[in-house]
C-alpha cells in the first residue's frame, strides 16, 4: 500500500467542485481555475461563516503552492479587500488564513506589497499581535517582519498604527509555540534593522531589555534573532549614545563571543556585532573575555569565505594602533593562519585576501620592532608582496618589514643578504613583487631595487 501523490489526477466531476478540496488537501492539488469560486464564497451575501471561510482557505492554500503562487491572480480576482474583511472574525481560525494569505501576496513584489498595504492592512494587523490564537500572534508577527523589513516608508507606517506596545508583548511571552515568540523578534529586529532609525527614546531603548533576554535564551534562534538585532543597533560606530547602550547591556561581551561557537545560528550576527563594537571602542573587554580563542576557529579554510572575511576584518581592526593587542595576536598563534589567507594559494576569494593583508599592514604599522621581526621570519613578507595589488598600503608595510630584517642583522659587511631575504620572501613574492614594479604600481626603494636585481 502507499499514499496517493500530490499530482495524481483528479475526477472530472471534483476539479469543478469547490467543497471537494479541505484543510488537507495539499495546495498543489488546489486548482487555480477555482480561484473565482473561491472569491464569491468570500464574497457571500450572507456571510455565512462556512462559506466565507472556506473561500479564505482555498485562496489560501493556491498561494502556499512550492510553485510560483498566483499572487497577481489573486489581486486581480479581488480578494485582497474581501481578505481584509475577514481579519475582524467572526473566528480566529479565519482571521488565522485570512492573514495568511494576505501575508503571502506580501511577499511578491513591492507592488504586490503595496496593494495589500493600501488596503488598510497594516492598522487591521497591529490588533492580531494580541490575539488569544497563538497561530493568529504568529501569523501577524510574521507579516510585520516581512512588511517592515521593506523600507522606512512600511516601518514607519507600523509605528504610527502603534506597533511597538503590542510586537514586544508579543515577542516577551513565554509562548509554549516557541515559533510566536521567534517571529516576534524576528520583526522586532527588521523594525530596528532599516535606516535610519526610528526615534532612539520612545522606540528603540524599550527593545533593549527584551534583546538582551533572548540573547540568553536556550534556544538558539530566538538568540541568534535578539543577535541580529544587536547587529543592527551597532552598525553606527561613530553614534556614541548608540554604541553606549548597546555596551551597557547586562552580559553581552562574553555572550555575544560565545555565540560565535562553530554551528550557531547566531555566529554570522555576533561576527558582525564584534566587529562593529571593535570599530567603535576598544576591544581590551572583547580581548578578556575570549574573543582570539573564538575567532580561531573562523580564520580556517573549513569556515565559508563570508565568515572567514568577517572574521579577519574583525582581527584587522583588533591590530590598529595597539601592539599589546598585536602580541594577544600573535600569542594565539593566529599568525600564520593570517598568512595562509593572504596568499593565493591559500584558495581564498580575493575579498577575504584583501581583509587577511589588511591585517598584516595594521600589525606592522602598530607593532614594535620585535613583532614586525617576527612577522617578516614567518612569512609575512611574501603575504604583502603577493596582496599588492589588493591592498596599496601593503607596499609600504612591505618594505619597513625589509628595513627590520636589514638592521636585524641580515645583511653582510654592509650588503643586502639577498638569498637570505629571498628564501623569506619566495618565488612567488619575488614574482608579484617584480610584476608591480614593472607595471609602475609600486616604486621599489633602493633595498627593493637591490633584492630584485640579486634575483
Amino acid at each position: 500500500p502507499r499514499d496517493m501523490s500530490d499530482d495524481t489526477p483528479l475526477a472530472a466531476d471534483t476539479a469543478s467542485d469547490p467543497w471537494a478540496y479541505d484543510a488537507k488537501t495539499p495546495p498543489a492539488r488546489v486548482p487555480l481555475a477555482l480561484l473565482p469560486v473561491f472569491v464569491d464564497l468570500l464574497r457571500d451575501p450572507q456571510r455565512r461563516a462556512d462559506h466565507v471561510f472556506h473561500g479564505a482557505l482555498m485562496v489560501r492554500k493556491l498561494l502556499a503552492t512550492d510553485d510560483v503562487p498566483p499572487i497577481q491572480a489573486v489581486i486581480d480576482a479581488g480578494a485582497v479587500p474581501l481578505l481584509m474583511l475577514c481579519l475582524r472574525g467572526p473566528s480566529v481560525e479565519l482571521q488565522f488564513e485570512a492573514c495568511w494569505a494576505l501575508s503571502n501576496v506580501t511577499s511578491g513584489t513591492t507592488a504586490q506589497m503595496q496593494v495589500v498595504i493600501w488596503a488598510g492592512f497594516i492598522p487591521e494587523l497591529v490588533p492580531l499581535l494580541d490575539s488569544p490564537s497563538e497561530d493568529v500572534r504568529e501569523q501577524a508577527a510574521w507579516a510585520v517582519g516581512n512588511i517592515a523589513g521593506d523600507g522606512t516608508e512600511a516601518r514607519d507606517l507600523f509605528l504610527r498604527a502603534g506597533v511597538m506596545p503590542p510586537l514586544l508583548r508579543c515577542a516577551a511571552s513565554e509562548s509554549p509555540k516557541i515559533t510566536v515568540m521567534r517571529n516576534a523578534l524576528w520583526a522586532l529586529s527588521n523594525m530596528i534593522r532599516v535606516k535610519p532609525l526610528p526615534d532612539w527614546a520612545t522606540v528603540v531603548v524599550p527593545t533593549l531589555p527584551l534583546i538582551a533576554s533572548r540573547l540568553h535564551h536556550r534556544d538558539s534562534e530566538l538568540a541568534a534573532d535578539a543577535c541580529w538585532a544587536l547587529s543592527y543597533l551597532s552598525d553606527e560606530p561613530t553614534n556614541v549614545e548608540q554604541m553606549e547602550a548597546v555596551l551597557n547591556i547586562e552580559g553581552l561581551l562574553p555572550r555575544v563571543v560565545q555565540l560565535l561557537a562553530t554551528g550557531s545560528p547566531a555566529q554570522v550576527p555576533a561576527l558582525r556585532t564584534v566587529g562593529n563594537i571593535v570599530l567603535s571602542s576598544d576591544p581590551k573587554s572583547l580581548l578578556e573575555v575570549g574573543l582570539l580563542q573564538y575567532l580561531s576557529p573562523l580564520l580556517e579554510g573549513s569556515a565559508s569565505s563570508g565568515i572567514r572575511k568577517a572574521a579577519l576584518w574583525a582581527l584587522s581592526n583588533i591590530a590598529v594602533g595597539c601592539s599589546q593587542h598585536i602580541q594577544k595576536i600573535l600569542d594565539a598563534h593566529l599568525l600564520p593562519i593570517v598568512i595562509a589567507q593572504a596568499l593565493p594559494e591559500g584558495g581564498g576569494e580575493d575579498t577575504v585576501r584583501k581583509e587577511a593583508v589588511w591585517t598584516l599592514v595594521n600589525m606592522v604599522a602598530s607593532g614594535t620592532e620585535a613583532q614586525r621581526l617576527t612577522l617578516a621570519y614567518c612569512g609575512a613578507l611574501s603575504a604583502l608582496c603577493s596582496g599588492l595589488s589588493l591592498v596599496p598600503r601593503a607596499h609600504a608595510a612591505f618594505e619597513v618589514l625589509l628595513r627590520e630584517l636589514v638592521e636585524d642583522g641580515c645583511a653582510d659587511n654592509g650588503e643586502i643578504c639577498a638569498s637570505e631575504i629571498m628564501s623569506l620572501l619566495g618565488a612567488a613574492g619575488v614574482g608579484a613583487l617584480r610584476s608591480q614594479a614593472a607595471a609602475g604600481l609600486i616604486e621599489p626603494s633602493g633595498l627593493t631595487m637591490a633584492i630584485l636585481l640579486a634575483h
